[in-house]
């Protein structure tokens, strides 16, 4: 009994209620809103994590490119025998077999 009183007197006090006037405009100014295209913006925290992901990949790269410069030059078995029979040509035209 006591939930149904409750619920006639929550209902009679909304009666009383007096509805909001509100600014006349702002329907047209949300739908205008809506209308406009935003410009597409990156968000800056993304900007600073690709700046820091390329920075490590070319310290990297450099770093393998210096150790693999420093290396001494040793021919292998494969790069003599190019040298041997002058397969090492890269002219199309040029045919050393004779």
């Amino acid at each position: 009994m006591k939930k149904e009183e409750w619920i006639d007197e929550v209902l009679r006090s909304a009666k009383e209620i007096t509805p909001v006037e509100s600014n006349p405009y702002l329907a047209t100014g949300i739908e205008a809103k809506l209308q406009q295209k935003p410009a597409a913006q990156i968000p800056v925290h993304w900007v600073y994590a690709t700046v820091a992901a390329m920075t490590i990949i070319l310290f990297v790269n450099i770093s393998i490119w210096k150790t693999a410069n420093n290396a001494p030059k040793q021919n292998s078995a494969v790069q003599q025998l190019v040298q041997e029979y002058g397969w090492a040509s890269h002219d199309l035209y040029f045919n050393n077999s004779n």
